[in-house]
């Protein structure tokens, strides 16, 4: 989980100089457009990695397991 988050801030950093660069030449709705884009694949890929989750998260999106009882913290 850790991992993860430190990685989406990671990304986030790289991102956001092109798209301020970007904003030089583009009108705003290009710039929304591709801030748009990312935002949707990104969500795609978190999607993709739930459905991947073992008897957890990715089977019900609950947060518990599959057999109803909450999983340990």
């Amino acid at each position: 989980y850790m991992g993860a988050s430190s990685l989406q801030f990671t990304i986030a950093r790289f991102i956001a100089p092109l798209v301020i660069g970007l904003s030089g030449w583009m009108p705003p709705l290009g710039v929304f457009s591709i801030i748009l884009l990312c935002t949707l694949i990104s969500a795609l890929i978190t999607q993709q990695m739930f459905r991947k989750l073992p008897n957890g998260l990715g089977q019900n999106g609950s947060g518990t397991r599959s057999d109803n009882t909450p999983e340990a913290v």
